[in-house]
């Protein structure tokens, strides 16, 4: 009876080892399934500018006196970790885009004017897609990333500054300066870190450079734009 009783406890105490095994190998699965959806917000402020292409015969004035201007790039985004090393990010972002002139000479012969410059503003929404992958995957993990983002047109607002020689300054606006194209297409690519600040919670440092890979306009002067800025983001594990 007393042996009865031991094989029977050994049993009782194998399956409930075998149950504790089980749990503990499917626990860390299901931990990394719960965590491999991260939803989040960024926000990044750009230094962006464009680049020119003319057709034969035709000036380059904006070559030749273009300067980067301060834009943003902000929205939602999606991360999905394939494995452990690679990670799929999706995303939807506003962006204001574009460049502004130097200062010229705008002197006339009434002696009112003294110098101005313009700003050209492109918005768009971008649709991002990227693929990162981590250098390390710690508490502390480094990036690189590389992506495409089609980029669809808004709006373009342009207006022109003028200072006078008295000193006052006026702006003048205009609204759809160009013939921009409803959609062109933008490569990114980066490198940044993500930082668990808890199990669910995550900050994201990224600098990024995006660029055109198509023009934006169809004019005799096409403009591809270019923008180097810096991702903040905040991210939670669904």
């Amino acid at each position: 009876m007393f042996y009865q009783n031991i094989k029977t406890m050994k049993k009782q105490f194998l399956i409930l080892l075998l149950i504790a095994s089980l749990q503990g190998f499917s626990q860390p699965a299901e931990q990394h399934l719960n965590r491999a959806i991260k939803l989040g917000v960024s926000f990044s402020p750009d230094y962006s500018s464009v680049t020119t292409k003319v057709d034969d015969g035709f000036p380059n004035f904006v070559k030749d006196h273009k300067e980067p201007k301060f834009g943003y790039t902000t929205g939602v985004n999606v991360s999905w970790e394939v494995n452990h090393w690679l990670a799929l990010d999706a995303g939807l972002h506003f962006a204001n885009k574009g460049y502004k002139s130097e200062w010229i000479d705008a002197s006339n012969p009434q002696g009112e004017l003294s110098k101005a410059r313009w700003f050209d503003h492109f918005y768009y929404l971008d649709i991002p897609i990227t693929a990162k992958f981590f250098i390390t995957k710690k508490k502390l993990s480094m990036f690189a990333s590389l992506g495409l983002s089609p980029s669809i047109f808004l709006d373009n607002k342009y207006f022109l500054e003028v200072k006078y020689v008295s000193g006052e300054s006026k702006e003048f606006h205009t609204e759809n300066r160009i013939d921009a194209k409803s959609v062109n297409l933008m490569m990114l690519a980066g490198i940044g870190a993500d930082y668990a600040l808890t199990n669910r919670l995550s900050v994201r440092i990224e600098p990024v450079y995006r660029r055109s890979l198509t023009a934006i306009n169809g004019d005799p002067a096409k403009f591809y734009l270019w923008s180097a800025g810096a991702n903040v983001g905040l991210f939670v594990s669904l």
